[in-house]
This record gives C-alpha cells, sequence and structure tokens, in this order.
C-alpha cells in the first residue's frame, strides 16, 4: 500500500476498484486484506540511544592481507562489519547514558514512532531541526540509516491509521499504465506469503542485533563501502565557512594575506580548537545532540578522529586509530606530506605553538616545490584501481607501508593549500576538491586552510553524516569567535619539529598517479557550480509568509526544475534519524501528489492567486507530514531495502523489487540536503546521476542560501551551465512564491523583503 501510494501518477489512483478488478476480491474484503497488509509490513519500533557497554566485540572484516597486519581490532561498535578498530581508546563514553531514557514498552515503542507522542516535539522543531540532514549523495537507493529496530506494529492499531496517510510521492515517475503494473506487483506482495515472511526475518534480524540496528552495516555496505567510484565528487561533502572572527581581526589589525601568517593563524585555531573537541569526545564530556529534548545518538562521534577509510577488495574498511597513542596531525602544502605531534612532553601544543609549526611546514614545502609524486591524487581514482596502486606502492618498498599508516593514524589533516579562491563560488570548489595533489580523500576529516585565511572542510562520508562533522565545525568557529587567549603561553622548550613523509615511489605508482591527475581534470572540468543567496527569504522571512521554512525551499527547488525540464523529478532530502540508535538518515520523497498539483497551478496562465496560495499551503503541509514520518522512522525506502536484502535467491525475487516504476523513483534527479545554520557561507556535494544536481542549501536567519552542482552536460541534452541556469530560474520562482503569498497576506507579511 506504502508503494501504491509513493507511484501514483496523476491523482491518487482509486486502488480498490481497480485490485479488485483484477484480482477478483470484493471491495468489502480487499478493505480488511489493506488494513492487514498496513498493520504487518509497517515499521515502527523506537530504540533511543544507550551506552555500548553490553555490547561485545564483533568481528571485523578481513581486508587485504597488508591492512590485516596492519589492524588488528580489539574492540568495535557495532556499526558495520565493515569498520575495524585499531585499538581504539574508550569506545563510547558517558555520552549516551546521559540522554537514555529507560528502555520503552512494546507498546511505547509503536506510540512513539510518532512526532506527536514525541517528548516536546514541536512542529517547528520538527521543520527546523529534525529534518536536518545527513548528506548522502549514493545512487544506491535513500539516505542512511533508520532505526535499530522494527516491529509489525500489531500491538497498535494506531500504526495501521496512521501508516494509510503516508503520502504519495515522485508523481512523475509512474504513467497510468505504470502504475497499475506496479499495483499489481504491490497487491501480489501483500496477499501473498513472501512478503509476510521477509518481515518475519526482518523482525528477527532485528531481535538478534539488540543493541544496535537492523540495518546499519547493511547501509555502511551497500551505500558506502561496496561502491567502487571515486570517493571525491560523489561521495564526499564539504562546507565552506564565512571568515573566522579571530583572523577577520587580523585583517583589520593590518596583516597581509600575501604572506603566510593569516593561514597560519587560521590553521592554528581548526587544530587547536578540534583537538579539545576530540578530548570532550574521549573523555565523555560531550553533551548529548538534541533536538528540541529529543537526544540524538552519539555514536559516530568516536569514529571520526584518527580515523580513514582503506581501499580493500570487495569491500573498502574504515579504520580508527586509537588517539592516546597516536597524537599527531598530518598537514599537506604542495602534494607533499607532514606529520606534526600534538603534544610536547605530554603536554598539549597551544595555537602560537600551531601557528609556528605551520609556518615552518610552508617554508619547508616552498622551498623543496611541488611533489614530482604526489600520493593523495590517487585517492581521487576508482576504489579498485587505488586499492592496485597502493599494493604496488607498498612493494616499492617496506618503509611506505609506516608511512602510509601514519597518514591514517593521523587525528585529521590540514590541507595548506598555496592558492585559494577569490569568490564564495571558488572557494567552495577549493574546499570540494582542489587539485587532488595536495588532498587525501580517504581521510576522515580534512580541513581546507587558504592563503586568505578562510577554511573549508572536507568530509568522507563512510562513517561520518554532516550533522556530527557540522557539530565540530561549529565548535572550531565558536571558539574562533572569542578573542585569542593572550595568556596561553607557548610550549617551553624545544618542540620536535615536522616530518616530512618521503615515499619510494616505482614506475607502476608514477604511472598511476599521472593517469590519476588525467582522471581528475576530467571531472572538474565536466562540472559547474553556482551559488544562489536570496537576501530576506531567510527563517525569519519564510515563516513571515506562514510557509514551513524548509518545505517552502524544497517546493521552489522542484518547481524550478518543472519550469527547466517541463517534467518532474524524483527528489531526495535526507532526513536524520539520530534519535535512534545508529541511526543516519530517511529519505524524504519530496515530490508528492499535493506538489504536483502546485507546480502545476503556478504554471497554469488561467489560475488565480488565491489558487495557487491554497496549493501551496496544501503542498507544504504534506511536505512538513512526509518529513515528520520520515524523521520517526516511517519512511518506505529503509524498510523495503531490508525487506531485499532478505531475499536469499535472487532469481525468485518479488516483482516488486524489480518494477520498472519503482526503479524510476529512486533515479534521484534532485538530490538535496539542508543543513541550515548561519556560519556556513557555501556547503554542498555532487550530483547522484547524470543528468542530475546537487544542492546543498542553508536557511540561514536572514536568507537562504544554495550552492548548486551538477554536470554541464546532462542526460537532457546540451546546455550552457546547468547550475547558472538553474540559479536564475530558482530565483524567479523564490519571487513568485513569495508574491503569490503576499497577494494573499498582504503587503508586509513580514519584515523581510526579497
Amino acid at each position: 500500500r506504502q508503494l501504491v501510494w509513493l507511484l501514483s501518477s496523476t491523482s491518487p489512483h482509486p486502488l480498490t476498484p481497480f485490485a479488485s478488478q483484477h484480482l477478483e476480491f470484493d471491495p468489502q474484503t480487499l478493505v480488511l486484506l489493506e488494513i492487514n497488509f498496513r498493520i504487518h509490513f509497517t515499521q515502527s519500533e523506537v530504540c533511543l540511544p544507550h551506552p555500548l557497554s553490553s555490547q561485545g566485540p564483533i568481528p571485523a572484516q578481513d581486508p587485504d592481507p597488508i591492512t590485516s597486519a596492519l589492524h588488528t581490532p580489539t574492540s568495535s561498535q557495532d556499526l558495520g562489519a565493515q569498520h575495524c578498530s585499531a585499538a581504539r581508546g574508550p569506545a563510547f563514553p558517558q555520552i549516551l547514558e546521559t540522554a537514555n531514557p529507560k528502555a520503552p514498552s512494546e507498546a511505547s515503542i509503536v506510540l512513539a514512532a510518532y512526532p506527536e507522542h514525541l517528548s516536546s516535539l514541536e512542529k517547528s522543531d520538527i521543520e527546523d531541526d529534525a529534518c536536518k540532514p545527513a548528506m548522502d549523495s549514493s545512487p544506491a537507493g535513500a539516505g542512511d540509516v533508520e532505526t535499530s529496530g522494527i516491529t509489525s506494529g500489531s500491538s497498535s492499531p494506531r500504526v495501521a491509521a496512521d501508516a494509510d496517510e503516508i503520502p504519495s510521492v515522485c508523481e512523475a515517475a509512474a504513467s497510468q499504465a505504470e502504475f497499475e503494473e506496479t499495483t499489481k506487483c504491490v497487491l501480489q506482495f501483500a496477499l501473498g506469503s513472501e512478503g509476510g515472511r521477509l518481515q518475519d526475518e526482518l523482525i528477527k534480524r532485528a531481535a538478534e542485533k539488540k543493541g544496535s540496528s537492523w540495518l546499519i552495516d547493511w547501509w555502511n555496505h551497500i551505500a558506502y563501502l561496496s561502491d567502487r567510484g571515486p570517493v571525491v565528487f560523489f561521495v564526499s561533502y564539504y562546507f565552506g565557512f564565512k571568515l573566522f572572527p579571530q583572523i577577520d581581526t587580523r585583517i583589520k589589525n593590518g596583516i597581509s594575506a600575501s604572506g603566510p601568517e593569516l593561514q597560519c593563524a587560521a590553521g592554528a585555531v581548526v587544530i587547536k580548537y578540534a583537538l579539545e573537541f576530540q578530548e570532550m569526545v574521549e573523555s565523555g564530556t560531550l553533551p548529548a545532540d538534541l533536538v528540541g529534548k529529543t537526544p540524538q545518538c552519539m555514536a559516530t562521534y568516536p569514529l571520526l578522529f584518527n580515523a580513514c577509510r582503506i581501499p580493500t577488495f570487495p569491500s573498502d574498511v574504515v579504520a580508527t586509530y586509537n588517539g592516546t597513542e597516536n597524537r599527531h596531525v598530518v598537514v599537506m602544502r604542495r602534494g607533499r606530506f607532514f606529520v606534526v605531534e600534538t603534544h610536547h612532553e605530554g603536554v598539549p601544543l597551544q595555537q602560537s605553538d600551531w601557528e609556528r609549526q605551520l609556518g615552518l611546514v610552508i617554508a619547508a614545502a616552498d622551498s623543496a616545490g611541488d611533489e614530482p609524486n604526489p600520493i593523495g591524487a590517487l585517492t581521487a581514482l576508482g576504489r579498485d584501481e587505488w586499492g592496485k596502486a597502493r599494493a604496488h606502492l607498498f612493494a616499492d618498498s617496506p618503509g611506505n607501508v609506516a608511512l602510509l599508516e601514519a597518514i591514517q593514524s593521523a587525528a585529521l589533516m590540514i590541507n595548506l593549500d598555496h592558492v585559494g579562491g577569490s569568490d564564495e563560488v571558488e572557494r567552495s570548489r577549493q574546499y570540494w576538491h582542489g587539485d587532488c595533489r595536495n588532498r587525501f580523500y580517504d581521510k576522515t576529516l580534512q580541513f581546507q586552510v587558504l592563503p586568505s585565511g578562510h577554511v573549508g572542510f572536507l568530509g568522507e562520508h563512510a562513517m561520518a553524516d554532516g550533522a556530527p562533522t557540522l557539530r565540530l565545525c561549529r565548535y572550531i568557529n565558536s571558539q574562533a569567535s572569542k578573542p585569542a587567549k593572550s595568556s596561553e603561553a607557548a610550549i617551553s622548550g624545544e618542540v620536535k619539529p615536522p616530518k616530512v613523509l618521503s615515499f619510494v615511489v616505482g614506475e607502476l605508482v608514477q604511472q598511476s598517479i599521472q593517469e590519476a591527475q588525467k582522471f581528475f581534470t576530467r571531472i572538474v572540468q565536466d562540472h559547474v557550480t553556482a551559488r544562489l543567496t536570496v537576501d530576506g527569504m531567510g527563517r525569519d522571512g519564510i515563516k513571515g509568509l506562514k510557509v514551513g521554512p524548509d518545505a517552502f525551499c524544497q517546493l521552489a527547488m522542484q518547481l524550478a526544475f518543472y519550469r527547466i525540464h517541463s517534467k518532474l523529478a524524483p527528489i531526495y532530502e535526507a532526513c536524520s534519524t539520530r534519535r535512534f540508535l545508529h541511526g543516519r538518515t530517511e529519505t524524504i520523497r519530496s515530490c508528492t501528489v499535493e506538489g504536483a498539483a502546485f507546480f502545476r497551478t503556478m504554471q497554469d496562465p488561467g489560475a488565480s492567486a488565491e489558487d495557487r496560495h491554497s496549493a501551496l499551503l496544501e503542498a507544504a503541509t504534506q511536505h512538513q507530514k512526509v518529513a515528520a514520518d520520515c524523521a520517526g522512522a516511517m519512511g518506505v525506502d529503509r524498510h523495503l531495502l531490508g525487506l531485499r536484502l532478505l531475499v536469499k535467491d535472487q532469481a525468485a525475487m518479488p516483482s516488486i523489487f524489480k518494477d520498472p516504476a519503482y526503479a524510476k523513483t529512486c533515479r534521484w534527479q534532485l538530490s538535496t540536503s539542508n543543513l541550515s545554520v548561519d556560519e556556513l557561507e557555501s556547503w554542498g556535494f555532487g550530483e547522484v546521476v547524470p543528468e542530475g544536481y546537487g544542492i546543498g542549501y542553508s536557511i540561514q536567519k536572514d536568507r537562504a542560501q544554495f550552492m548548486i552542482n551538477c554536470k554541464e552536460d546532462g542526460a537532457f541534452g546540451s546546455r550552457t551551465n546547468r547550475a547558472t541556469e538553474f540559479r536564475e530560474v530558482l530565483l524567479g520562482v523564490m519571487q513568485d512564491m513569495r508574491a503569490v503569498c503576499v497577494s494573499q497576506l498582504g503587503p508586509n507579511p513580514s519584515r523581510s523583503k526579497l
């Protein structure tokens, strides 16, 4: 039933008469069968965070022979069999204990899946906070992860009532004929024995993985670690921050960007406060994340530092290292790697110490010039190609193993670029991908520091969604907003200088580096980026129009696509599900029947302003409901994925999972995510499909901003800078939608002006 509504075409089709005609059920019997199906096939268990101390160690997947020798896991959180821990420190301090209500009964679990039953989650919290994404640009099928368990829902008729309201989305994906075929597939699955059997197996799996999530290891493998394409562009995501206040103050005090002082100062701020944040994580003093009053799972935080993705066959692994035994960061300059220790005789380096150390890195690298064989470029290759080159690198010299280990085990990486960008778009491209020579794309935490003092962040997505890394970056920014501590004394005595890592590079690796740079350059040249800032249409301005901010922006992006391509797009918006243990995201399928009606009404020259406004409000209301359902793990995609993965005989795959109309709805031509914080100058990621767009947007207090990334020539035909075209159309859409609201609310619905 959920999938039937998901694929409805021009309007909600009458399911009962159609199914009755084709399956020879009278309407009354079919209604009863539908109710039973909704009860049986609804996932609803909410498993709130609790300490991991009850969990035993899990075996790590064997990587290639070399990495097997390097990483001997002693313990690991159950965040997927592809994660290995190299003798990491305290697995998960009291972070979650402070956010651990008593485990609910089965009845309360069922009720807790719905936002109206959650503790003090106001509607505005869901609109503004619960739907903040943890970006995912994987084509595998949705977002990231949902809930730590499922139940049939049979203990609560409330489940059936709410499941009946799951919205229709991706209206454009199915014609009438396709929809009728899909309906038959869904009914066969619902009324036959296969669907019930798979659901029972999924419930059994959830019970076996108590204390974790039934989906987390599946998702980590499918969405990230088994993907053999390059990480950069198609998996990684980036943040660009407004100039740190400390750096801005230095500029006002006369420090020129022509020298290294600003770059060293900005880099020192990042390292100093990132390591402070790591200390809070490892000591258990980092307060729990909250959405409203609802605690969020904190399991990701111990996996951020001293972590690195490793190319192995047939699926990658992510290695984490003991932070107390690996007290160093890696700094890159001109393609060269430098190891810098974070402590001197057990004492953490201070900000002034870091400025001096970074100055030494810049001086050494600039004196030596560009690295002729930049090893970092290899991480821009596809995973199998990089894995082969890595094996050749180890064969070139046994010492290369330890050098690469030093990079992998570093707390974080700093890229001191010797070139920068003159505006927000150029800087965003620098943060997103750079030149591949001065990057190591496998590193979980990687900060870019430009000569101007601007700072960006590049995140490897496999174990790190956007919300946790954004909290880290916001902490750095908050500390950089305070005056530098003049009372902070530099380390006394001789601090160990940065150590350069010099690899022995043979002919095969040299060839791979050259191929990597050519491959990378082609991808860079294929992509275009545009930035749209709409002043006056931030949180305050859109709320003044009596519309939810996220819903308004989602509808605007879809209408822009509709105006350009004369068709609706399957659109993906990530929604955080971190209020469940080991939750990551669920897919908000934003293209609804109500949304499609709004787009057509806006394009109808005969429609009145009243009709357009009414359609806008209906579409926005439906979007908020879909988002709230997804935040409560009541989305469609993760549940269907779980059922599909339990089919052992691929030849006997139920037709529901082979249906072409359903496949269309998973081809995300608009991949979107919302991180609405005022510190961001830009943020974004790549498109999911060649003809698609990747749009990271922020609804700040007084403006909305969109970073639009896409290939210059998509499958819709050659177009001149598709990103710029989308930006201009989107601006017009925002103006038109505001005008519609103003026409019904009066000339001054808010103090903001477009």
